[in-house]
């Protein structure tokens, strides 16, 4: 097994309850799970996420919305370019594995607004900081596609000065 796709086996990627959820993720992946959007995605959006969080000083239950934000995201594209409705697509599968999710209501609305909007809000400080880190954590990871970072589309220190890919 190579490198890469020991990467969801890893207990220090993700943890066993996330584990279980990928599982019935990928029973639904319609895309290569190895591919861009993929498992490997997943696992940088929650490294970067969880770094950018600590160093933002948000909460455990917002650094838990994070990690669920980065395997729910892109769970329920159907391509891998254009695709723009797949953040509601993954916000709805989220929703309809919600009991296993062991969130509260305030981070179930951050989780659905950060997987909604994730694709179209470009540079937004209004969102709260928890979503905000949640589409930094993903945009830091654009270059996997041949697209360079644009420092518009992340919102603030320390996701612009630190790279956590």
């Amino acid at each position: 097994m190579n490198y890469s796709k020991q990467l969801t086996l890893n207990p220090h990627t993700f943890h066993t309850g996330i584990q279980m959820i990928l599982q019935q993720i990928k029973s639904q992946f319609q895309l290569d799970w190895w591919g861009h959007h993929g498992v490997r995605h997943w696992a940088r959006v929650r490294r970067n996420g969880l770094g950018i969080g600590k160093a933002r000083w948000l909460c455990v239950k917002g650094l838990r919305v994070v990690e669920l934000f980065a395997v729910f995201h892109d769970a329920c594209r159907v391509n891998e370019w254009d695709d723009p409705d797949h953040g509601e697509r993954g916000a709805k599968l989220a929703h309809s594995m919600r009991d296993q999710l062991n969130i509260n209501d305030w981070q179930w609305k951050l989780l659905d607004q950060a997987c909604t909007v994730h694709t179209h809000v470009v540079n937004d400080k209004s969102l709260h900081l928890v979503v905000q880190t949640c589409l930094d954590a993903d945009r830091l990871d654009i270059s996997r596609v041949g697209v360079p970072l644009n420092h518009k589309y992340i919102h603030h220190y320390p996701s612009t000065t630190v790279s956590y890919t």
